[in-house]
C-alpha cells in the first residue's frame, strides 16, 4: 500500500491488521513499520526507518516461510528469518485500525492496499508499485484502489469499499465521515500523480476532468486512464 502521515502514532497504530495475533501491519510509537507474523518463530519486524515525514511512502511486506521482509518504496529495508505458518485468526481484515486491539487508529491517508496469497519479488513489487492493477493478478487476493469517491466532495452515499481483485472481499467504511476535507476521499490519486512529470503536476483526474493521456514534450505516452479520482 501507499502512505501519507506526518501525525506521531499513539500506540502501535493499525495498517492493515487481521487483528493482534494473527498477521498485521503497524507503526510503531517511533513511527517505523512493524509486521508481525503471529504462529511464526519469530514476533515481528521492524523497519529502520520511520515513514511519518508527511510524504508519501510505498510500503511492502512479504512471508515466504522462512524469510520476513520489508520494503519501503520499492527498496528492502529489513528482513528477518523464522519458520512457521501464520496464524488465521477470527478477526476480519482491518485498514487503519486492529479489531483485536480495538482504539489502535491510523491518522494518514492511504492509498492501493493489495493483499497476495504468495510472496511477491522485489522487482514484482518495484515494478508494480506506480501501477495500477487489473485485478486479474494471481495470487491477488484484496484490491482496494479507493477510486470510489470523489475528493473532498460529499461521498456519503458510498458505504462500501469495493474489493477490484474480483473476490468479492469488499469492506464497510466504519467511522469515516466522508464528507469534506478530512475523513473524506483525498483529490488526487498517489499512483497517477507520481508518474507524471513537474509540468503536469497540478493536472487532477477526475469524473469532472476526464483526462485520458498524458504527454511529455518528447510525444511520449506517459499515462492512459480512465480513472475517475482517488
Amino acid at each position: 500500500f501507499w502512505m501519507n502521515s506526518n501525525t506521531s502514532p499513539d500506540y502501535w497504530d493499525g495498517l492493515v491488521t487481521k487483528g493482534d495475533d494473527s498477521w498485521r501491519v503497524a507503526l510503531t510509537p517511533s513511527g517505523t513499520i512493524d509486521f508481525a507474523l503471529g504462529g511464526t518463530s519469530f514476533g515481528s519486524v521492524t523497519s529502520t526507518v520511520s515513514v511519518i515525514d508527511g510524504n508519501w511512502h510505498h510500503v511492502a511486506f512479504t512471508y515466504n516461510g522462512t524469510n520476513a521482509i520489508i520494503y519501503i518504496d520499492g527498496v528492502q529495508n529489513a528482513s528477518q528469518s523464522g519458520t512457521g505458518s501464520l496464524n488465521n485468526s477470527a478477526y476480519n481484515v482491518a485498514i487503519g485500525e486492529n479489531l483485536q486491539a480495538a482504539g489502535r487508529y491510523y491518522t494518514g491517508s492511504m492509498d492501493e492496499v493489495r493483499i497476495w496469497n504468495i510472496a511477491r519479488s522485489a522487482s514484482e513489487i518495484s515494478s508494480a508499485k506506480n501501477c495500477e492493477l487489473s485485478g486479474t493478478e494471481s495470487g491477488l487476493v484484496a484490491y482496494y484502489n479507493f477510486n470510489q469517491g470523489m475528493g473532498y466532495r460529499d461521498n456519503t452515499s458510498i458505504t462500501s469499499l469495493i474489493d477490484d481483485s474480483s473476490n468479492g472481499n469488499n469492506g464497510i467504511f466504519n467511522g469515516f465521515a466522508l464528507n469534506g476535507t478530512t475523513s473524506n476521499f483525498i483529490t488526487s490519486d498517489v499512483l497517477k500523480t507520481s508518474v507524471i512529470p513537474t509540468l503536469y503536476a497540478n493536472v487532477i483526474f477526475s469524473s469532472m476532468n476526464p483526462i485520458k493521456e498524458v504527454y511529455a514534450s518528447t510525444g511520449t505516452l506517459l499515462w492512459y486512464t480512465t480513472a475517475t479520482g482517488g
